[in-house]
């Protein structure tokens, strides 16, 4: 919606799929049949993606819908504020589990995978047991396992960021723009990417998050 009437808002809502081989630093070294080893999907792939911005004039003081006549000090108290925000609502992007030691004795740069046995998804709780450790285990000495690249889907976004402007215009050219932007605004918990190391004591286990608690910080503006 282009900015009317002190509204503007701005939609997009991506619905995709990428899959790939993986990047040159993702090959499992393992055989040259990488279709069959490494096809999944893209470390960039994320499903869905719903990202909303806005900015709302509010409509008080002068030449607005409330107060429209307000003049002076009046005006300078209730009119000039803006609320602006972006909210982000989006799945996660994909991991691979792999083991906690070169399994296959083949060197650095080697990715060792374990053999799936179960769903990865029972039982799931946030955040101690994302992943069913149970589901995976050691395949035999120097086989490569089963799970395939990039298999499991970490957890998404839905953040609100939001702030608050008080714009005061004096002497005709000079605007004055005072801030209060809040990141996270709920407060609400992001979960980063579990311990996909299968052999690791907190494997399966989300240790932080993707997105920082509720942030708040204020600033001061001069246009002219």
């Amino acid at each position: 919606k282009r900015f009317h009437n002190g509204l503007y808002l701005l939609a997009s809502y991506t619905f995709q799929k990428a899959l790939d081989l993986g990047g040159t630093d993702e090959f499992s070294a393992t055989s040259a049949d990488f279709k069959q080893w490494d096809k999944g999907h893209s470390t960039f792939d994320v499903p869905q993606r719903l990202v909303f911005s806005y900015l709302w004039e509010l409509p008080f003081g002068k030449g607005k819908a409330l107060f429209g006549n307000a003049n002076g000090a009046l005006d300078k108290i209730i009119g000039g504020w803006q609320l602006n925000g972006i909210t982000t609502f989006s799945a996660g992007q994909f991991k691979t589990v792999g083991l906690n030691t070169d399994w296959l004795n083949l060197g650095a740069f080697a990715s060792s995978r374990p053999n799936i046995i179960g769903d990865y998804t029972a039982g799931r709780s946030l955040p101690y047991q994302y992943v069913n450790s149970a589901a995976f285990a050691f395949p035999a000495l120097h086989v490569q396992g089963n799970a395939g690249r990039n298999t499991i889907e970490v957890p998404g976004i839905a953040n609100w960021d939001m702030s608050l402007f008080k714009n005061v215009l004096f002497r005709e050219r000079y605007l004055t723009q005072r801030r209060l932007e809040a990141f996270n605004i709920f407060k609400h918990t992001q979960f980063g990417v579990p311990d996909l190391s299968v052999g690791s004591p907190t494997f399966g286990q989300i240790g932080g998050t993707l997105i920082a608690s509720r942030k708040l910080q204020v600033g001061l503006r001069l246009q002219f």
